[in-house]
């Protein structure tokens, strides 16, 4: 993938620098080159532009990313959508989170070439960041949107939000939430839905607001959480 292919194929969903293609350009070159040792993305690197960074910076059409503010990546696994977001966004700032030590280097790895200061990477399980406390949370297949709520509930204070970046079947998970939403404190409060690029499939993002306290009850092991979803 050459530079003005990388231009080429972003311009339609964001304005950037040369200095930010440039790094996005770097960053697929690192992703490719550690992913022929590591398996990070089963995507291919023909794929990698529209499937991972038009996917992700397309969440800026979406949201206010107020500058100043810090954004959890849960589940960043290579890095989508918190690195494209973080070469976006300069200043706002992203926690990438994940509980794989491989992929947690990788992406250590990408920060530090890419000079990302915003960038801060964190092997973890979000049920075990009891005092963490962000601005929103990003994810992006994770896992069901039922559990996705119940495991940011804890993270996130009322007027907080929680971006989830789903594929086609993303309507049904919402109708599945719909208790878990109400219980545990998310008022939905934006769905997009649009077609990729070169026809690449079709996306469908929720934003949600906490626009309550949720339950002390809340939320519980993971263990449970998987095998009693709300």
């Amino acid at each position: 993938m050459n530079y003005q292919e990388l231009r080429n194929a972003l311009e339609n969903v964001i304005a950037l620098s040369d200095e930010q293609l440039m790094k996005l350009q770097k960053f697929a070159t690192l992703l490719t080159e550690a992913n022929d040792v590591t398996n990070l993305t089963s995507i291919p690197p023909e794929e990698l532009v529209v499937k991972h960074f038009y996917d992700s910076l397309y969440l800026i059409h979406l949201f206010n990313f107020s500058n100043g503010k810090r954004f959890l990546d849960l589940g960043s696994g290579a890095g989508f959508p918190g690195i494209p977001l973080a070469i976006a966004l300069p200043n706002v700032s992203f926690l990438l989170l994940d509980s794989n030590g491989k992929k947690c280097r990788f992406l250590n790895f990408a920060r530090d070439v890419l000079a990302l200061k915003n960038v801060e990477v964190l092997q973890s399980r979000i049920e075990d960041l009891k005092n963490l406390s962000v601005d929103g949370v990003t994810a992006r297949a994770v896992a069901p949107l039922n559990i996705l709520l119940e495991l940011v509930s804890g993270i996130l204070k009322p007027g907080s939000y929680f971006l989830a970046m789903k594929g086609g079947k993303g309507e049904e998970e919402l109708e599945q939430s719909l208790h878990a939403q109400k219980v545990l404190g998310f008022q939905l409060s934006n769905v997009d839905s649009f077609l990729l690029p070169e026809a690449m499939g079709e996306r469908i993002n929720f934003s949600f607001l906490k626009n309550k306290n949720t339950p002390h009850s809340y939320p519980r092991s993971y263990a449970l959480i998987k095998r009693k979803p709300l």
